[in-house]
């Protein structure tokens, strides 16, 4: 397998922390933007959804993980193929499973400190989500 910005595709981004494994949340939409979060050490972070340990996902998870809904962004699946490209890593790649992407985007959802422009990106591709936590204004 390797990275083809779909949903559940990671890849090692350098960023002003050194450095994350994010992860792909929703399928390229009209403009070939993808939703992505990144998984961080659970030390001293705020968290305000499920933390990771490896007895999730022993490939994803080594220590105690989290992921800062604050860091999502709305991000462009060619600046992450060059990504994937200029590190040339094959055997970096890693699936996200299905049941750590439902429960990342469970907590995308309710998060506080997901912003708006995230929220409206991941209600189109989940609906059914969103509306477990936001009350559609037209009902």
């Amino acid at each position: 397998m390797s990275f083809d910005c779909k949903v559940g595709d990671t890849v090692f981004i350098d960023d002003d922390g050194g450095g994350h494994r994010y992860v792909v949340l929703t399928n390229p939409n009209r403009d070939d933007c993808v939703v992505i979060v990144n998984f961080t050490s659970a030390t001293g972070r705020i968290n305000d959804g499920k933390m990771f340990t490896s007895s999730d996902n022993k490939r994803l998870f080594e220590n105690p993980t989290v992921v800062p809904y604050k860091r999502a962004k709305i991000y462009p699946c060619n600046s992450l193929r060059a990504e994937v490209n200029r590190r040339d890593v094959v055997s970096d790649y890693k699936l996200c499973p299905p049941s750590i992407m439902a429960q990342i985007i469970k907590d995308a959802f309710k998060s506080q400190y997901t912003e708006g422009d995230v929220i409206e990106e991941l209600k189109t591709q989940y609906p059914k989500e969103y509306n477990l936590y936001y009350e559609d204004p037209e009902d």
